[in-house]
């Protein structure tokens, strides 16, 4: 989805693009399928350079543009462990950081296994930040599950 050129501009580039979500008194099902096509529509934008993305965005300047992320990575099999006797490649170490405030990556293994990773300053409860993300979602789901009726605001 680059723009003509991109491959020989100078500048930063951002394929994180802000979406603000509110919970609303939209059915679980209407607000996920709205969520799924303000995702969409944001998509021919994933490659436009940050200051493009600051100017549309409507965040002040002297704002951050991001205080949270959540990132959704469909890591496959890519996410397993190296068998290193086979593909004689071993992982020596890895380390992710971030300089937001919150972010959450969710790694999509495949239709029965995906994991979270959550980093979040040292002065914000990391397990209840956990506890919480795990909460919505056993409610969004089993509601989902059960038609989707609930508004999404009235989930515990």
């Amino acid at each position: 989805q680059a723009q003509s050129g991109s491959d020989s501009a100078v500048g930063l580039f951002i394929n994180t693009l802000p979406l603000r979500v509110q919970l609303t008194d939209q059915t679980s099902i209407d607000w996920v399928k709205k969520l799924h096509d303000s995702l969409l529509s944001l998509v021919d934008y994933e490659h436009s350079s940050l200051a493009k993305i600051q100017q549309c965005s409507g965040v002040d300047a002297e704002a951050p543009l991001f205080s949270a992320v959540i990132n959704y990575r469909h890591t496959g099999d890519a996410g397993l462990m190296l068998d290193a006797e086979k593909t004689g490649v071993s992982l020596l170490n890895a380390q992710e950081r971030t300089n937001y405030p919150l972010s959450i990556s969710v790694d999509d293994y495949g239709l029965n296994h995906f994991s979270f990773e959550i980093q979040v300053e040292r002065d914000i409860n990391a397990e209840r930040v956990s506890e919480y993300m795990q909460q919505a979602l056993q409610r969004l789901v089993g509601d989902l599950l059960d038609g989707g009726k609930t508004p999404v605001a009235e989930l515990s």
